[in-house]
């Protein structure tokens, strides 16, 4: 499971630009911060995460802009065929 959601992650960014070894490096950062955050318990309600959005961006995406209402239907596509 963590390899298929790993791949998602690739394939998102990979559709927001990033090269092959960026998107994929980039992929298992951010999914091993989020599997760290539920080994440790942590959580942050939903004003919290959309306050700290534009630094999770820049820290994962290095562009505080993204992801953009446009590239945001690739995001659901990627999420929704492989649910």
């Amino acid at each position: 499971m963590d390899l298929k959601r790993i791949d998602v992650l690739r394939r998102i960014l990979a559709d927001l630009g990033f090269a092959r070894d960026d998107a994929e490096l980039r992929a298992m950062i951010v999914y091993f911060h989020q599997v760290g955050y539920y080994t440790r318990n942590l959580h942050e309600d939903a004003s919290e995460r959309l306050r700290l959005r534009p630094y999770y961006n820049t820290v994962f995406l290095s562009d505080p802009e993204r992801p953009t209402a446009s590239n945001s239907a690739a995001v659901r596509t990627h999420v929704e065929e492989d649910s």
